[in-house]
């Protein structure tokens, strides 16, 4: 979504916060900005839980001037390239 909705780089699009949904309650991650959505979500009918992160992101972009990568800098990981 980052990438593609918001002209987002992959490096900032693996920084930015998590949520989710898999036909269950709708998952903000805790200590972010998302997690003050809650109210207004369980407003409009959502079931909502703040929960801590469980996952990275790691992503490769394939762009013109060739691949673009990017790591979650929550998590171990890091993206390195020439």
């Amino acid at each position: 979504v980052g990438v593609i909705d918001w002209n987002l780089d992959v490096q900032a699009a693996a920084a930015l916060p998590r949520m989710g949904s898999r036909n269950q309650p709708t998952e903000l991650e805790a200590g972010t900005p998302l997690a003050a959505l809650a109210p207004q979500l369980e407003a409009m009918g959502h079931r909502v839980r703040i929960i801590e992160q469980t996952s990275g992101v790691h992503a490769i972009a394939i762009t013109r001037h060739g691949l673009e990568g990017g790591a979650d800098p929550r998590r171990e990981g890091v993206a390195l390239g020439d």
